[in-house]
């Protein structure tokens, strides 16, 4: 306890290396800390350390299975390692067991765009090919169909989610997905009403 409290004192000071040094040395002594585990994963996520935060989320969730929570952490960490096959995998084994939670939604919406991004950069790589030949243009329209697919899940997602419970971050992500589908209106039009609630929103 006296670890983990040097440990909290460290995040508030902003020693995140000090931090993580004190949960190490819980978990080394006490491997089971589920507690020291999560702390840790929480500060290696915020300091953008995802590999690390992995991890510890792994770890944790080996000690507590079919914790929600620690999934839905891990599919953060999975989408920002670019690791989208490993978050989809998740959130299709939370459907099966809690089909029915709002987090679901948002985290489906996230794997959706994540592997819209990804489509989207390998289709617009194609079309950079200078003399594209038969097979180059039926590998273009399988990227566009996915596309559409993709586009079409993120939205509904998104959509879904903001009635549920309305939110600036879901509505820049919505945004998000308008700009990659090529809707540049309704990608306007919903960035037009996060500035009127948020005027100074950064991204």
């Amino acid at each position: 306890k006296a670890m983990m409290a040097m440990a909290k004192l460290l995040v508030d000071k902003g020693d995140a290396a000090g931090a993580q040094a004190r949960y190490d040395q819980v978990i080394a002594a006490e491997p089971q800390a589920t507690y020291a585990l999560i702390a840790s994963g929480d500060l290696a996520q915020r300091e953008t350390d995802y590999r690390l935060a992995k991890q510890r989320f792994e770890q944790a969730l080996q000690l507590t299975p079919g914790d929600l929570s620690l999934q839905f952490k891990l599919i953060d960490v999975s989408l920002a390692l670019g690791d989208t096959g490993g978050a989809e995998a998740i959130a299709a084994a939370i459907r099966k067991t809690d089909p029915l939670s709002a987090r679901l939604v948002v985290a489906e919406g996230d794997v959706a765009k994540a592997k819209l991004l990804e489509v989207s950069v390998a289709r617009d790589a194609l079309r950079t090919t200078p003399k594209p030949n038969a097979a180059d243009e039926t590998q273009l329209a399988a990227l566009g169909q996915q596309i559409e697919a993709l586009y079409a899940v993120a939205v509904a997602r998104y959509e879904a989610a903001l009635k549920n419970a309305p939110s600036i971050d879901l509505s820049v992500k919505l945004a998000e997905v308008y700009l990659l589908g090529g809707k540049l209106t309704e990608a306007e039009r919903e960035l037009q009403a996060v500035l009127a609630r948020s005027p100074y929103r950064a991204d």
